[in-house]
Order: C-alpha cells, then sequence, then structure tokens
C-alpha cells in the first residue's frame, strides 16, 4: 500500500512538472497571437481573458500596446463602453508613444458617445466624449477619422441644447418666466452653432414679453429680426409685438395710477 501511494505521487509530480513545462513554454507572442485569433473569430469574450492573461507578461515586449488596444476593443465590440473608454485610457497613458495612440483616442471618445443617452437623459457622457473628440482633433488633425469627430461633436451639441431648450419650455409651461430667460439665453450663447439658438432666442423674446420687459422685448426682437430674417418663427415674434400694444397700455396706465397715488399718499 505504501509503495501504492509513493508511486501515485511520483506520477502527480511527474505530470504537474510536465504541466508547468508546457505552460511556461507559451510565449508572449503565442499567447498574443491565440488571443488575436479569438478576437477575429469574433470569440470576444475568450479574448478577454486572454488578453488580460498577456498583460501581466506582455510588460515590455513588442505586444504590451497591442495586447491593451485589442483589449479595448474586445470591451468596445462587447458594448462594455465604459470598460472600453478606461482600456483605451489606459493605454494612452502608459504607452504614450505608441502608434496605437491616435487610434485609442478616437476609440475613447466614441466609447462615450455610445453611452450617451436621448436628450431629456443625464449628459454627462455626451459632454464627455465631446471633450474628448476635441482633444482627438487637436492632438491628431490629420487622422482619417477627424471628419466623423467633427460631425459627432456637432451631434452632440444638438442634442445638449434641445436638453437646455426643453428645460426653458418647462419653465414657460410653469409660469417661471425668468428662469425660461436665462435658460434660453444659456442656449443661445453655448449652442450658438445649432438650430436650437434660433428657437431660444425666439423663445427669450416670448419670455420677455411675459414679463413685460417691453424696452428688452424690444432690443430682443430687433436682433431676432436682423439676425434670422428668413425664420419662419418672425411671425411668431411680430405676433407678440401686435399683442404688446394693448399690454404696454395697459401697463402705462396702471403706472400713472400707482403715480398718483403715490402724491397723494405724500
Amino acid at each position: 500500500m505504501i509503495k501504492y501511494i509513493l508511486f501515485l505521487s511520483a506520477a502527480i509530480m511527474v505530470f504537474s512538472s510536465c504541466s508547468n513545462e508546457s505552460t511556461e513554454q507559451l510565449s508572449a507572442k503565442d499567447i498574443f497571437n491565440k488571443a488575436v485569433a479569438l478576437y477575429k473569430e469574433e470569440e470576444f469574450t475568450k479574448a478577454i481573458t486572454e488578453f488580460n492573461n498577456l498583460s501581466y507578461i506582455a510588460a515590455g515586449t513588442e505586444f504590451e500596446d497591442q495586447s491593451k488596444f485589442y483589449l479595448a476593443m474586445c470591451y468596445y465590440k462587447t458594448e462594455k463602453y465604459l470598460q472600453a473608454a478606461d482600456a483605451f485610457d489606459q493605454l494612452i497613458k502608459t504607452n504614450a508613444g505608441s502608434d496605437l495612440v491616435p487610434d485609442a483616442s478616437y476609440y475613447k471618445a466614441l466609447s462615450y458617445y455610445k453611452m450617451s443617452p436621448r436628450f431629456p437623459l443625464d449628459q454627462t457622457y455626451a459632454i464627455q466624449a465631446i471633450g474628448d473628440f476635441q482633444i482627438f482633433i487637436d492632438y491628431f488633425p490629420s487622422h482619417t477619422m477627424v471628419k466623423d469627430a467633427v460631425e459627432k461633436i456637432m451631434e452632440l451639441r444638438r442634442k445638449l441644447g434641445q436638453k437646455e431648450y426643453s428645460n426653458a419650455i418647462t419653465y414657460m409651461k410653469m409660469d417661471y418666466y425668468k428662469s425660461a430667460t436665462v435658460y434660453f439665453q444659456y442656449v443661445m450663447d453655448r449652442y450658438y452653432d445649432t438650430e436650437w439658438a434660433e428657437k431660444a432666442h425666439a423663445g427669450k423674446v416670448e419670455s420677455l414679453y411675459e414679463r413685460h420687459k417691453w424696452d428688452d422685448f424690444d432690443k430682443e426682437v430687433a436682433k431676432f429680426k436682423s439676425k434670422y430674417s428668413e425664420s419662419e418663427l418672425i411671425a411668431k415674434v411680430d405676433a407678440l409685438v401686435v399683442k404688446s400694444g394693448p399690454q404696454r397700455k395697459s401697463d402705462a396706465e396702471d403706472a400713472l395710477e400707482a403715480e398718483k397715488l403715490k402724491a397723494l399718499q405724500k
């Protein structure tokens, strides 16, 4: 019995030794090639495991930056965009001299772009994407994806402008006209290059009408007509100007009565 146990133990040690020797024979290149093959076969989950294993032994090798890029792309392909953005960022920060940094910079921004929801929802990721796309454009102006980055920035800016404009409209519906004026002005200032700036300007005119701020109202009407002379919203603005006539007269009469009452109280 003792001889059998000793034989079994020796056999296990030999098998273990062979197994370790087999594992050690897998070089960084072997693991990298295996992981890339899985990536090309769209076995992204399996590829992620291999690229993560490779990260421990590829440091300082020719495969380090490529492994990080492929890992990030695996996350991107499986729609794990936050993990993808973090992985691309890791490559950018730790392998700044790599030829893959420009592509990583673009895909980092694109990952945040993919996480940006519809306009009524929180737009933190949209703001992050705009910033990262702009960094990509500034640092790599000759990259083939710059045009796409510019278009996506504009798309995101339209979404943000729409969100702020909808906030202003909400305040108008709640009769919080002063707050609405502030939000309309914000859209005009911040998203001046989108269609929402024109709508916001017309909205500001209406909010000033509701507040009876006639001097400011007249100024904004003049500015709107000068800037958007072909706008379909001019008819709406003109209608407010017509409606303001009787209201101005009523306000002037009320002011006169208030002055008379004030004089009598002295």
